[in-house]
């Protein structure tokens, strides 16, 4: 059996101009990326479309690929028959005969053959009938009139993006635009069915049909072409695409010369099949490449494939300049999110069609096709250059007079209608409503003692064999600055939401001295001081780094005359100058050393200081790169090293891998000073760094870490402009399509034996598949015995949870309420679920301590689909004893072995109370105190408590008890049904909502979404089922019917009393309830 959801897979999204004209299983004619249907209309135009939802009174009799005979039992009509005739009449040219008649005479007023075209992909396009062209308008007509043309023509020509498909035959037709219509959204194709009597039926039409596929010749770019599409050694400064190894680049996609979209690409193979142009990333690559054009090509159109690597650094990506034999020329500047976009899991970008796509070990990747216009003269010439920003790959280049029609771009907004409904977003859940987590915290925080590290997890001191486990959130940058009133009003706030622990990020240029930033703000640190009372007199605890992106004023260190705003910079020059070192050294002291007058104990000593990172995202890897000026500086502090030893290395992966072991050296010494310097303050707290990636490097480094601690995001905003700011693009795909990436990229970073935590993580908005993420990190993080979870962010500054007129924020859980709900049920999974105790496998895989490890190699990404099946981890390989399933670093015979855990596709885990089926969407995690579903629309969720048939919209189901007791027991369950929320006006550039361009305005609105229930609660008891608000407060009830045992009720987002995502379920003690019988 093949198992499509284990190997790498080359998947050709619309990679060859679709020719196909077959019969579908209705029996319609289907051509391309379109279908020819036969619609019957009665007397007052009720339309019966052969494959539409109609399609239960049309049977086929006789179906092939030759023939369609389809019998029609039509309502208000004698039986029928319809036979459509298909046959081949020359290269890429087809006859199709249509006849339909009825038995007796019918009521029907007419037949026609139907085109349907969608709105958002043709508007602004033209279709040619019989020599005119006919303008399909981005709008529709103000006046609500559809018609757009009536008449005979013959013969009709539909441009795609692929080519051109053209029927003729002499064709009376209809062209209308049904937006006109209520919620029309397509243009619509009526081609007559001419009759052979006066009467209606029999009718029928013959039409040709024929395919053209545009001319294009495909630029011989080999001269210009530096690196191969494959790389066998990550990082060797040869290249190979990015230069990351046989785990990330292009070796599956085939040479040769071949169709994308309709365009034909010359593909390379070898050493040099590909241009690869300098990015931040690797800024080693070349600038620029060139090649003359031999021959008289020509053409209108010049097109690339193409794709971007690392492209954060700026919008701008480079040109492209085509030179005529006449000495003219034509200069195109590319952008990032404009013409092309990242190759790691890609999406159309305006200029950018996706049309490649595949799968190596580390990702779904892929491939755009650009187009810029050309003069129609002799090509000359042809170069590239880089500004440097992204790492830009150019695969091939073609030139055709083929203009390939882009798709209108209409704003979408976010609105109150059929799919979107007010929601009153209230921010503090109310004191003992169904919303007030508060009970789970055992406050205050460190009266068990401070946290310690005990057989590889974390325990309180003096609550030894407990496991300490946290689920909290960042609170960043302003927000803790803030008033007395407003410090213990967000702690409530995050106790209700039940968060035991905050991280305190982006905070330390805040309380440092604006004049020395090695000096404390005694302002600041007295506010920061009250709010960690604060949390603490509530049972949260908290957590924070050393250094995260304090800046440094003028003349503070050597050197750099300018206020240093750039934290990555520091970060380089951390590992590589004293004088760096010495000012954190300084500024972690009085930190650590400050005594909180609140608590009366100081930062060192605090018992609710769980842990310190001792620099924020530093590996020393991408950080010595960070700019131009930090690599030279490296590099020639290597270069001096080696010139001392007297070692003669030659370019290349020998010299590569010397210069990776200096950087490893580097940050190795500079660890060991920073714990020393921390130890030697009297500060016991357990220590972690590098808190970024994943891979066999960084293992091996973090094995001298107290824990480990890392960060995930999936779906992080990609700009199309400037930095953390709009527009935005969004690959909008759930993660549990793609085997739960987020969280499973993190699976292989634990490290057996010792404690760990993710400190950030979160799925960025606008995905509306966000709100499935606590629940994965909430189920998952239990089951691989996580000892921390912390989501990036509640809040950046004070406005947006203080008030409600703020709606921004891509990651911020105060403006965004679906987010916020999720995670109800992510704590109660990671805190209830029991995931971490149930029965089931475990997986280890061994780390070299002391081979040499190239900062870039991966873990086999079958080491994430086993954390799928139970816990997994890496130990020192001169360890012995230690449990678990023993795993190869042989991917066939890793593959091999998941094939037997998981032969269907699905992972089940913890005794099949976890389970995550990829093909289909959904997640599934039962326990007795907590239950929760992922589905699509149309799935279904069976758990032992709720079972869940999801009607409409994307949903993530829960139950969860609220007084400890099992579901079935439970007097009291909380229910939910979260769906997507958004801003009111929330813009988009088009429907598919995949780039954002305003964040819109108050109020929010939550999407629809519609579920039938059953709940498997006490048959002796009686309930009462309410809908609550976003405070936990009980609003309209919710009717319940019988069945059996059970109670049957119905969800729906879109309440009388507003847009809802949860219900309190209550077991009365009392007569009178609100059952049906």
């Amino acid at each position: 059996m093949k198992l499509k959801w284990i190997l790498p897979l080359l998947v050709s999204s619309v990679a060859v101009f679709a020719e196909n004209v077959l019969f579908d299983r209705t029996g319609t004619l289907r051509f391309g990326e379109h279908k020819l249907e036969f619609v019957a209309f009665t007397p007052k135009w009720r339309g019966y479309r052969q494959g539409g939802p109609e399609r239960r009174f049309f049977h086929p009799l006789e179906l092939n690929q030759e023939r369609a005979k389809i019998e029609l039992r039509l309502p208000e009509s004698s039986i029928g028959i319809s036979c459509g005739e298909l046959a081949k009449s020359g290269d890429r040219e087809w006859r199709y005969t249509f006849r339909a008649s009825f038995d007796s005479e019918t009521p029907l007023r007419s037949g026609v053959l139907d085109l349907l075209l969608p709105a958002d992909e043709w508007q602004g396009r033209t279709i040619v009938a019989g020599g005119r062209e006919i303008l399909l308008p981005v709008k529709p007509d103000a006046e609500k009139k559809p018609r757009l043309f009536s008449g005979y023509c013959k013969d009709l020509r539909l441009t795609d993006r692929t080519g051109s498909w053209v029927l003729s035959g002499g064709l009376q037709i209809l062209i209308q635009d049904n937006r006109c219509y209520k919620n029309g959204s397509t243009f619509e194709i009526r081609i007559s069915l001419v009759r052979e009597t006066e009467k209606p039926f029999p009718a029928g039409a013959t039409i040709r049909l024929r395919c053209e596929t545009p001319e294009s010749t495909p630029l011989d770019l080999s001269a210009a072409m530096n690196m191969s599409l494959r790389d066998d050694v990550p990082n060797d400064g040869k290249g190979g695409w990015t230069d990351q190894g046989p785990d990330n680049d292009l070796r599956m996609l085939k040479p040769g010369t071949r169709l994308f979209n309709g365009i034909r690409f010359t593909v390379g193979e070898g050493e040099k099949s590909c241009i690869m142009l300098r990015g931040r990333r690797r800024p080693d690559f070349p600038a620029k490449a060139e090649t003359e054009i031999a021959g008289n090509v020509r053409g209108r159109r010049l097109y690339l494939l193409h794709s971007l690597a690392w492209q954060s650094g700026g919008a701008e990506l480079g040109t492209v300049t085509v030179t005529y034999r006449d000495g003219s020329s034509d200069r195109f500047d590319l952008r990032n999110g404009r013409d092309a976009g990242n190759w790691w899991q890609p999406s159309d970008v305006p200029n950018g069609d996706v049309v490649w796509t595949g799968e190596n070990r580390s990702s779904f990747v892929g491939l755009y096709r650009s187009q810029f216009p050309l003069q129609p003269k002799p090509l000359a010439r042809i170069a590239f250059e880089s500004v440097g920003n992204a790492i830009w790959g150019i695969v091939a280049a073609s030139v055709s007079d083929f203009a390939a029609p882009r798709i209108a771009s209409v704003p979408h907004y976010i609105v109150p209608g059929k799919e979107w409904k007010t929601l009153n977003f209230i921010k503090d859940p109310v004191a003992g409503g169904a919303l007030d987590f508060s009970f789970r915290l055992d406050a205050p925080a460190g009266k068990y003692g401070p946290v310690v590290v005990r057989n590889g997890r974390f325990e309180f001191r003096d609550r030894p064999g407990v496991p300490a486990r946290f689920y909290g959130t960042n609170i960043c940058s302003q927000a803790p600055f803030v008033s007395k009133e407003w410090a213990d009003r967000l702690a409530d706030r995050l106790a209700r939401h039940g968060f035991n622990a905050v991280r305190i990020h982006h905070h330390d240029s805040l309380i440092a001295d604006p004049h020395d930033s090695t000096k404390l703000n005694p302002e600041r640190m007295e506010q920061l001081d009250y709010f960690i009372s604060a949390l603490a007199r509530r049972g949260i605890y908290w957590q924070t780094d050393l250094f995260v992106s304090r800046r440094i004023p003028a003349g503070e260190l050597k050197g750099i005359d300018k206020r240093l705003i750039d934290f990555d910079v520091y970060k380089a020059l951390f590992f590589l100058r004293d004088d760096v070192f010495e000012n954190f050294r300084a500024a972690a002291a009085n930190f650590l050393n400050h005594v909180n007058p609140y608590t009366k104990v100081a930062v060192k000593d605090d018992p609710a200081l769980i842990s310190l990172g001792l620099v924020n995202e530093d590996n020393i890897f991408p950080k010595h790169q960070c700019n131009d000026a930090c690599r030279k500086l490296y590099r020639k502090a290597f270069e001096a090293e080696l010139a001392k030893s007297g070692r003669v290395l030659p370019a290349g992966a020998e010299r590569n891998l010397a210069y990776e072991e200096f950087l490893t050296r580097l940050y190795n010494r500079r660890y060991a000073q920073m714990k020393e310097f921390v130890r030697g303050l009297g500060c016991e707290k357990p220590l972690s760094d590098q808190n970024m990636g994943v891979g066999p490097k960084l293992a091996q480094m973090r094995m001298m870490y107290d824990f480990v601690e890392n960060h995930h995001y999936y779906n992080h905003p990609e700009f199309a402009g400037k930095a953390w700011e709009l527009p935005v693009l969004s690959q909008n795909a759930s993660a549990i399509s793609r085997f739960a990436e987020s969280p499973a990229r993190l699976f292989p970073s634990r490290l057996l034996g010792k404690p760990f935590m993710v400190t950030e993580y979160d799925t960025g908005r606008p995905n509306p598949f966000r709100a499935e993420a606590a629940v994965l990190f909430g189920a998952y993080g239990a089951l691989q015995r996580w000892d921390g979870l912390f989501q990036f962010a509640y809040t950046h500054g004070t406005e947006k949870y203080q008030y409600g007129r703020r709606t921004d924020g891509f990651f911020d859980l105060a403006t965004d309420p679906v987010k916020l709900c999720s995670h109800a049920l992510g704590a109660a999974l990671f805190f209830d679920g029991g995931f971490d105790s149930m029965p089931g496998p475990e997986f280890r895989f061994a780390v070299e301590e002391k081979k040499q490890i190239p900062f870039e190699e991966l873990f086999p990404v079958e080491y994430e689909r086993f954390g799928l099946l139970g816990p997994v981890g890496g130990f020192a390989a001169s360890e012995n004893g230690v449990k678990g399933e023993l795993l190869s670093s042989s991917r066939p015979v890793l593959r091999k072995r998941l094939a037997a855990l998981a032969p269907d596709g699905a992972f089940r885990s913890a005794g099949g109370a976890l389970e995550l089926t990829p093909a289909r969407g959904t997640l599934r995690a039962v326990t007795p105190k907590v239950e929760a579903f992922v589905l699509p629309a149309g799935a279904r969720g069976n758990g032992k408590f709720l079972r869940v048939e999801n009607r409409k919209g994307h949903g993530v189901f829960g139950a969860v008890s609220l007084d400890g007791k099992p579901l079935a027991e439970s007097g009291r369950v909380l229910l939910m049904h979260l769906t997507d929320s958004a801003a009111s006006r929330m813009r988009f550039s088009a429907k598919d909502c995949r780039k954002m361009e305003s964040w819109g305005v108050p109020p929010f609105l939550a999407a629809r979404g519609e579920a039938d229930i059953v709940l498997n609660v006490n048959p002796e008891a009686k309930y009462r089922l309410f809908a609550v608000d976003m405070a936990g407060k009980r609003l309209n009830e919710i009717p319940l019917v019988r069945k059996g045992g059970s109670l049957a009720a119905k969800l729906n987002v879109f309440q009388p009393s507003g847009a809802v995502f949860s219900y309190e379920l209550t077991k009365q003690e009392h007569s009178g309830n609100n059952l049906q019988k």
